[in-house]
C-alpha cells in the first residue's frame, strides 16, 4: 500500500544560513510547450480561441531543441556544486515530446547523479512509455490526477479517455517501475462526492509509492479557474490556511526554470513571458546568469522592498503557497543584503 504524504521534503535547509549559493539546489526545464489537455484552470484552455493566452504571451507550441538542450546539461555540470534536482516541468505535458526519454539519458550519461524527477497527467503512459523512462535515470515521476471518473476528466481536461485503461496503464508502470518512485496525487477540489477521497486512495493505493490529496495552488501566472469548477479554497502546499503575510519570496534564492526556449527565470514559476527573463542559454552559460546582474538586482530589491515590487512577482502567490518557514527570511533581509556582493 503507497505511503500517504506529500510530495515537499520536509528536511529542509535554513536559507538564511545558506545564501548566497554557489548552484541552485533546483534547476527546472520546459521540456516542451505542446499539451494533450485542456485543463479549466491552465492557459492551455484558451488554446486555439480568440483569447489564445499562448499566443498573447508569445508562446510557440514547440519541443525544446535537442542542441540547446545538450548545452544546458554541459552548463549544469559546469556548476562547482551540481544542482540537487533536475524537475522536467512547464506549460506543457513532458511526455508530448518523444525525445524526452532521451534527455533523461543525456542528463545521466554526463554525470548528473542528482534526483530527475518530471510532472504528468499520466495519459500517455503508455507501455512503450514507461518502458522508455524507467530505464531513462528517471528518479521520480509525479502524476497529476485530473478526476476518479472518465465524465470528470472530460469537465475539467475537455478530453474524452477511458479510465480502465489509464489505471491499467499506471498499474503496468508499477509493476515495470525499476528504480522510479512513483507519486500520484489529485487536488482536493476535484472531488464530489463524501467517498470519493477513499476511492482515490483504493483505486491507486497499491499501484504507487506514495500518494496525496493536495490543494489547487497557483504555478502559472495566467492560472485561474476558466471553467467555473471550483470553491475557493485559501490552503498551502502545506495544507494550512494561507494567513501568512511575507514580504520576502524565497524562491529566486535556491531555484531556477530555464524554458523551451532557452530563456532562464530566477524562479520556477511557470508561464512568464521572455520579458521577465534574466538571461538565455543562448547567449550565455547558466553559471554566469545565476551569478550575474540581473538576478542579482532581482535577489536585492526582494530583500530591501518585498517580492510584490518586482514586476515579474506581482500577484504571484508563491511566498504564501510553496515556501516553508525554514525559508522565512523577512527577519534576516539586512543581514543577507550585507552578504550579497553587489547589494550596497
Amino acid at each position: 500500500m503507497a505511503v500517504i504524504a506529500p510530495s515537499y521534503d520536509t528536511n529542509r535547509t535554513n536559507l538564511r544560513d545558506v545564501i548566497p549559493l554557489a548552484s541552485p539546489y533546483t534547476v527546472q526545464i520546459e521540456p516542451t510547450r505542446m499539451c494533450n489537455l485542456r485543463c479549466f484552470f491552465c492557459m492551455h484552455h484558451s488554446r486555439g480561441t480568440s483569447n489564445d493566452l499562448l499566443k498573447e504571451s508569445g508562446f510557440k507550441l514547440a519541443h525544446m531543441d535537442m542542441d540547446l538542450y545538450d548545452k544546458i546539461v554541459r552548463d549544469i555540470m559546469g556548476f562547482s556544486e551540481p544542482p540537487k534536482m533536475i524537475n522536467f516541468c512547464g506549460i506543457g505535458e513532458p511526455l508530448m515530446n518523444p525525445r524526452f526519454g532521451e534527455m533523461i539519458r543525456r542528463m545521466r550519461a554526463a554525470g548528473y547523479s542528482g534526483r530527475i524527477i518530471t510532472y504528468t497527467n499520466g495519459v500517455l503512459l503508455r507501455p512503450a512509455v514507461v518502458d522508455e523512462l524507467t530505464s531513462s535515470g528517471l528518479s521520480e515521476i509525479r502524476i497529476s490526477l485530473n478526476g476518479l471518473t472518465a465524465e470528470k476528466y472530460k469537465q475539467v481536461t475537455g478530453v474524452t479517455l477511458s479510465m480502465e485503461e489509464y489505471v491499467e496503464n499506471i498499474r503496468y508502470l508499477y509493476k515495470h517501475k525499476k528504480d522510479t518512485k512513483i507519486y500520484i496525487k489529485i487536488i482536493e477540489n476535484l472531488f464530489e462526492q463524501d467517498d470519493d477521497r477513499e476511492k482515490f486512495y483504493q483505486m491507486f493505493g497499491d499501484i504507487s509509492d506514495v500518494m496525496y490529496v493536495e490543494n489547487i495552488i497557483q504555478l502559472q501566472r495566467q492560472m485561474k479557474d476558466y471553467g467555473g469548477i471550483t470553491e475557493e479554497n485559501y490552503k498551502n502546499v502545506f495544507n494550512e490556511p494561507m494567513s501568512r503575510n511575507w514580504k520576502t519570496c524565497a524562491c529566486m534564492f535556491y531555484q531556477t526554470h530555464i524554458d523551451a526556449d532557452g530563456y532562464v527565470f530566477f524562479c520556477v514559476s511557470l508561464g512568464n513571458p521572455s520579458k521577465y527573463a534574466i538571461g538565455n542559454i543562448n547567449d550565455d552559460a547558466l553559471v554566469e546568469i545565476w551569478n550575474g546582474r540581473n538576478r542579482l538586482k532581482a535577489l536585492c530589491t526582494n530583500l530591501r522592498n518585498g517580492s510584490d515590487s518586482i514586476p515579474m512577482c506581482v500577484d504571484c502567490e508563491g511566498k504564501y503557497d510553496i515556501i516553508s518557514d525554514e525559508e522565512y527570511l523577512d527577519d534576516s533581509s539586512e543581514m543577507l543584503l550585507d552578504r550579497l556582493p553587489g547589494c550596497d
